[in-house]
């Protein structure tokens, strides 16, 4: 576990994990724009550089929340986020997701609803992109 960081159960709906994973990683897609719109234009071929540009591209996806069907929005679903006093890094907050929506796709993996499998392959698709990135810190 990183320094200062506790981790703290989540139990909430599926519905509310899915959307709430979706809307910190288009924040994060957010901040990953920003960033590079404003950074100067001498740093703008600087590996940060090139690293947030490519976050805020590989988050792109974030920005739409799929359809969740009606038979699994209530259901139950319990993960583990890690918590700061002061807020999370990008990082955390990014990992974070990712097992929000991780946590999603295991409570769902036994169904044969085809609306529900394809919301998993969505939902482990940007898992996997989630967990694939890495956000250059304060001096990085």
């Amino acid at each position: 576990m990183k320094k200062g960081y506790k981790n703290t159960p989540v139990k909430t709906t599926i519905a509310a994990a899915i959307e709430g994973a979706y809307e910190d990683l288009s924040a994060l897609r957010d901040e990953a724009q920003e960033i590079c719109d404003n950074m100067p234009e001498s740093l703008q071929s600087s590996e940060r550089y090139q690293t947030f540009e490519t976050n805020s591209s590989n988050l792109e996806e974030a920005s739409n929340v799929p359809d969740i069907p009606e038979s699994v929005q209530d259901q139950e679903v319990e993960f583990t986020e890690m918590r700061k006093k002061g807020g999370e890094s990008r990082a955390v907050r990014c990992s974070n997701a990712a097992a929000a929506l991780e946590a999603v796709i295991g409570a769902l993996e036994d169904s044969a609803d085809d609306e529900v499998i394809a919301l998993t392959g969505e939902l482990q698709a940007l898992a996997d992109e989630a967990n694939g990135l890495e956000w250059p810190g304060m001096f990085g």
